[in-house]
């Protein structure tokens, strides 16, 4: 089993750092905002979701270019997840007014709005579990935000804040 690459910023805290074998490829981080704008495969319904993500993911320092791609095909999958619970309400609606009619005229047609309702609900279901596979790599969720953070280079040392329990004290 090999051994995992350590980043050049602990080779640094080490003492152990060598340009030629540890320095890491530059990153090329979009300048501002407004240069990561999504394709024009990404659905406007998710454009809002797009600008928050991204801010944040630029702010961190995790997001680069070559990352819009993977992002893209999330918030793809995110549209078609909103979409296919649309089509859940809209069958759930169709089933009720079948009801509605008396259970002598609902026999196929119900069963038939069953069958569409369980087909899209597993496709809602994968939509949203790729589309948060996907988001997860970029440090979304709290878990993986602390992996990635704690992997970043450290900016100058703070003052621990102090805890509500010692301000009370006082």
């Amino acid at each position: 089993m090999s051994r995992r690459r350590e980043p050049a910023a602990v080779h640094v805290a080490k003492g152990t750092y060598r340009a030629d074998r540890h320095a890491e490829p530059t990153v090329d981080l979009p300048v501002a905002t407004d240069a990561v704008i999504p394709s024009p495969a990404v659905p406007e319904s998710v454009h809002k979701e797009w600008g928050t993500v991204t801010r944040r993911l630029i702010g961190l320092g995790i997001l680069i270019d070559a990352d819009l791609p993977l992002l893209e095909s999330a918030f793809v999958l995110l549209a078609d997840a909103r979409y296919y619970h649309e089509l859940i309400a809209r069958v759930m609606t169709s089933i009720e007014e079948i009801n509605e009619e008396g259970p002598e005229n609902s026999g196929q047609a119900e069963e038939d709005a069953i069958k569409m309702l369980v087909m899209l609900n597993g496709m809602h279901i994968k939509a949203l579990t790729l589309f948060t596979s996907i988001v997860s790599r970029f440090a979304i969720s709290p878990s993986e935000r602390a992996k990635i953070l704690h992997a970043l280079p450290k900016g100058k040392e703070e003052k621990p804040k102090k805890s509500i329990r010692a301000i009370l004290k006082k």
